[in-house]
């Protein structure tokens, strides 16, 4: 029975022959799938990427334009909701001068993968079925535009803040206070902007106001108004010379 035992037992060389087969095996399959993946998806989207949520994989270049073209003009057509001091302001990107550009969008997408580098292009193949890729749309932004709609719209939402000066009451010169403003915070909202784009969201964004600080204070206008002050009271004589 003993025997029978240890005949039954796995050998150091079955374990090895096990190992080298299982190598092998791999070293067949991983190439082989490699190839059949890469000739599925030769002229198509890989597996995995998406713009504004809509699955591109195993889609030529055509599909991929026209999916990506109908999903731009419909987030286009929608204006941008704006709320400012419980206000609601709507916009179109287009009013701002922001223009997403469907060409290059879906170069975008079809490249994904496609990068020309070897190592790149093989890590992401091995990766695609693990990894969501959401493609973020191109576009571009006509920053004049962008200040005049701005402007127009937002402009009676803010106070500027106001520089302390000199002026005269009753015939004696006076500092006027400096005063705080109150204005849109730009940057928060191109940012917010941005993110609206790239997400293709139809949430509403919300902008704030920032405190602007004058550039001349009263503290700083003293000086300014002590010459002044002197100047005033000094006596000017006046001279005229006859032939």
């Amino acid at each position: 029975m003993r025997d029978n035992a240890r005949k039954k037992l796995p050998t150091k060389n079955t374990h090895n022959k096990v190992r080298f087969r299982t190598f092998v095996y791999l070293f067949l399959i991983i190439p082989a799938l490699y190839l059949l993946f890469s000739a599925f998806y030769l002229d198509k989207v890989y597996y995995g990427v998406y713009y504004a949520q809509i699955a591109l994989s195993g889609k030529d270049k055509t599909q991929v334009f026209d999916l990506v073209s109908d999903k731009i003009i419909d987030f286009e057509s929608k204006p941008v909701g704006i709320v400012i001091d419980d206000k609601r302001v709507d916009i179109l990107l287009s009013d701002f001068g922001i223009y997403l550009d469907k060409k290059k969008t879906t170069d975008e997408v079809y490249s994904a993968g496609r990068s020309g580098k070897t190592i790149t292009d093989l890590r992401y193949k091995f990766n695609a079925i693990f990894v969501k890729r959401e493609i973020k749309p191109h576009y571009s932004v006509d920053f004049s535009k962008f200040e005049d709609k701005f402007n127009s719209k937002f402009s009676k939402f803010e106070e500027r803040a106001s520089d302390a000066t000199i002026v005269v009451k009753s015939g004696v010169p006076v500092i006027a206070d400096s005063k705080e403003g109150k204005v849109i915070d730009k940057s928060r909202l191109i940012s917010d902007l941005k993110t609206y784009i790239e997400t293709q969201s139809s949430q509403p964004i919300v902008i704030f106001n920032i405190i602007e600080k004058p550039s001349v204070i009263s503290q700083n206008a003293e000086k300014a108004l002590a010459r002044v002050k002197a100047l005033n009271s000094q006596k000017i004589v006046l001279k005229f010379g006859f032939d």
